[in-house]
C-alpha cells in the first residue's frame, strides 16, 4: 500500500511540473484578465498536461461556479489538474462527501492531486474572488 502511495506522489510531481524543491516551473506567464467577449477556448489555462493521457474529464474552463462532467475512475487512482488566475481562489468540491481542495489563484504551475476513490465522482468548482479564470482536467492514473 505504501508503495502505491509513494508511486502516486511521484506521478503527481512529474505530471504537475514541480521540481524536487517544490518551487515548480519558472517563467509561466499569467494571461490577462478575461472579459465577456472571449470565447470558451480562450479561457483555457496551461495545465502542463502530459502529451498522452486518458482523460476522465477533458480540459474544462470557466469564470464562475460550475459542475463538471460526472466520471468513474478507470483504475485505482485519478489525478486532478487545476489552475486559476485572478484575485482569489477556486474550491474543488467532491459532491456527496466532505472532501474539498482550495486552489489559490496565480500559483506558478498547475496543481496535480491524486485521489484513490473508485466510486462515480460528482465534482463542482466554486470561485471566490474577482476576475477568476480557471481550467481543470481529470486524468486516469
Amino acid at each position: 500500500m505504501h508503495a502505491r502511495v509513494a508511486a502516486a506522489a511521484l506521478l503527481v510531481l512529474l505530471l504537475s511540473g514541480c521540481s524536487a524543491d517544490g518551487k515548480g516551473a519558472e517563467g509561466v506567464k499569467t494571461a490577462p484578465s478575461p472579459n465577456s467577449s472571449q470565447s470558451p477556448a480562450s479561457l483555457k489555462l496551461d495545465l502542463k498536461l502530459p502529451e498522452k493521457a486518458e482523460y476522465l474529464v477533458p480540459v474544462t474552463s470557466g469564470m464562475k461556479d460550475a459542475k463538471l462532467k460526472t466520471f468513474t475512475p478507470t483504475g485505482d487512482f485519478y489525478i486532478v489538474h487545476m489552475k486559476c488566475t485572478g484575485d482569489g481562489s477556486a474550491l474543488i468540491e467532491y459532491v456527496g462527501n466532505s472532501n474539498q481542495t482550495k486552489v489559490t489563484c496565480n500559483d506558478p504551475v498547475a496543481i496535480g492531486r491524486v485521489y484513490a476513490d473508485p466510486e462515480t465522482q460528482h465534482i463542482s468548482i466554486h470561485v471566490d474572488g474577482s476576475n477568476i479564470r480557471w481550467s481543470i482536467a481529470i486524468l486516469a492514473a
